[in-house]
């Protein structure tokens, strides 16, 4: 009886994050919403879920599997938990989030600074929320892994309270403009 209850728990448990994942998945597709909690993004909370999928699944299945079978499955989930932990490692290289409130503070410009392999990266969100940002779908690079805005090498002047002129170092003494539009 207790492993019958166990097995519904897992089940339900499963559902819910499935659920979660889904429902993550379908706010960044369709209205390009992303969680951003402090400097934690929702890079690692889509690792840690798609973990606790993979673990969820493999608790129900095992069970069924013969020593062998289990083995190999186990082995598989392990390598794949391993890779996406080091590819996170690998190319979500400790970014940095720096927040830009609106003259009136109705709107808050979130500038997200990242670097990949021998660049930098620059994203540009609004923030929708208390843990919710938007994608404005500005990227900017810089050269040489430069980070302007940890460098204080930055410009930012509101237009309005919908849209921003950004003046950013792109390394080696040259500076680039953007103009970001909020919604």
């Amino acid at each position: 009886m207790s492993s019958s209850l166990n097995n519904k728990r897992l089940r339900i448990n499963l559902l819910i994050l499935l659920l979660i994942r889904g429902a993550l998945l379908f706010l960044n597709k369709v209205f390009s919403l992303y969680v951003l909690i402090f400097s934690i993004n929702q890079n690692p909370i889509n690792l840690i879920l798609n973990a606790l999928i993979i673990i969820s699944i493999l608790r129900l299945i095992n069970p069924r599997l013969n020593r062998t079978l289990k083995s190999l499955v186990n082995f598989i989930a392990s390598t794949f938990i391993t890779m996406s932990l080091l590819f996170s490692l690998i190319f979500n290289t400790q970014p940095s989030y720096f927040y830009f409130p609106s003259p009136n503070s109705s709107k808050t410009l979130v500038v997200k600074e990242g670097a990949f392999f021998k660049g930098g990266i620059i994203r540009f969100y609004e923030r929708k929320g208390l843990i919710l940002v938007k994608d404005l779908k500005v990227v900017e690079s810089t050269d040489d892994n430069y980070r302007p805005f940890s460098s204080n090498s930055y410009g930012l002047t509101w237009i309005s309270n919908d849209s921003v002129e950004v003046t950013y170092g792109y390394g080696e003494g040259v500076y680039k403009n953007v103009s970001i539009e909020l919604d």
